[in-house]
């Protein structure tokens, strides 16, 4: 069982976020933010990455800008893997969703069947 924030919005709808690590984050890094409307995260991970390519292709060979760019993605991945259900709630809160409470269970659509 998972432990997930039920956060529902003055207009009925509802939305489940997994306390913890998110693996979509982790492993999708800035490429799933959009998709969870988290704006701002997405364009500094692109922005980031954009700004390292340009300083490695302007100062190393190939194989080395590819391995720096290798680490890099795998650090994103850690920063959003840590920080993105933390960034999700902070988001919906902005967006006038509120906390309802917490619940434990196996996924986030039965987290919202069962707070419902």
């Amino acid at each position: 069982m998972k432990t997930y924030r039920i956060y529902r919005h003055p207009d009925g709808r509802a939305e489940a976020v997994k306390v913890g690590w998110s693996w979509p984050g982790g492993l999708f890094g800035f490429l799933w933010a959009p998709f969870k409307r988290l704006w701002w995260q997405a364009l500094a991970g692109l922005l980031s990455l954009v700004v390292l390519g340009l300083v490695l292709a302007a100062t190393v060979n190939a194989l080395d800008a590819l391995s720096w760019v290798n680490l890099a993605m795998m650090v994103m991945g850690l920063v959003y893997g840590f920080l993105g259900n933390g960034w999700r709630c902070s988001n919906l809160q902005a967006r006038g969703y509120e906390l309802a409470g917490t619940v434990a269970a196996s996924s986030a659509r039965t987290a919202l069947a069962n707070a419902a």
